[in-house]
């Protein structure tokens, strides 16, 4: 049976999030099923909206994966990057 929370209690902990950056975070987590530290590795290079994938290095085989993720992951992601514009450097190897 595979784990999971009811919609309305998972509701109630992303509206507790206190910020975009948490919000994609977390939006990405549950719609690819990548670990966070995967997440947490990928830059800005691996995010490719158009396609709704974000690349992923797997922690175990380190293989290289790009994962389907959901348009309100990307929605996130970009609302977080617009608030941060021009106070992190945002060439395609830094850290998304």
């Amino acid at each position: 049976m595979p784990r999971c929370i009811p919609d309305e209690k998972f509701n109630e902990l992303f509206a507790q999030l206190g910020s975009h950056r948490d919000r994609a975070l977390v939006a990405f987590w549950v719609s690819t099923g990548a670990r966070a530290s995967e997440l947490l590795g990928a830059h800005y290079g691996d995010a490719d909206p158009g396609q709704q994938l974000i690349t992923v290095v797997r922690k175990g085989t380190r293989a290289i994966q790009q994962l389907p993720a959901s348009p309100d992951a990307f929605v996130w992601l970009r609302l977080y990057q617009a608030q941060m514009h021009g106070l992190v450097p945002t060439g395609a190897d830094d850290p998304l």
